[in-house]
């Protein structure tokens, strides 16, 4: 190839490269999951954009009371839990988390009392290692149930979140 030309194909190439470079290095990178929110190791942090009003989520009656069908921005989920699907009913969120129940319990439970619920109840580790968590928020038929079971090495959380909480 003639000095000329290479000096030509350079001239065409480094401008596609540095474009290529600037997209990448501009474009933050979003991990979002299609029936949950965003993620955060924060308690009680910030963990998806709030919805709008006309955008809330459905509610669905079960046997333990009416509840929103998905989980407010403002839950506190344990850093690196990954939602699930389990046909275990109608529930608020379903999510494998690592650690054992009790570590994401008190996860859990620091994050609802940031966030001004009260901790009602704390099960002991039943024989399986499950622990369940009841709690109320100040507004009138606010509850929140979380169940965490010990499975295959991970913990399995299963959230009702009541009707009568605001979702925020």
């Amino acid at each position: 190839m003639s000095r000329f030309a290479h000096s030509r194909l350079r001239a065409l190439i480094v401008p596609i490269l540095l474009a290529g470079c600037s997209m990448s290095a501009s474009a933050s990178p979003t991990r979002t999951f299609p029936s949950g929110p965003s993620l955060t190791p924060v308690p009680g942090g910030p963990i998806a954009e709030s919805p709008p009003s006309s955008e809330l989520p459905t509610q669905t009656d079960t046997e333990w009371g009416r509840i929103w069908d998905a989980l407010p921005p403002s839950f506190p989920l344990p850093g690196g839990s990954v939602p699930t699907e389990t046909g275990v009913g109608p529930v608020s969120g379903t999510f494998a988390v690592g650690g054992s129940a009790e570590q994401a319990a008190e996860f859990v439970m620091v994050g609802l009392v940031r966030g001004r619920y009260t901790i009602e109840a704390r099960s002991n580790p039943a024989e399986d290692g499950s622990v369940v968590i009841d709690a109320v928020g100040a507004a009138p038929g606010c509850r929140v149930q979380v169940r965490l079971t010990p499975l295959s090495g991970t913990t399995h959380m299963v959230v009702m979140f009541g009707a009568g909480c605001p979702f925020e």
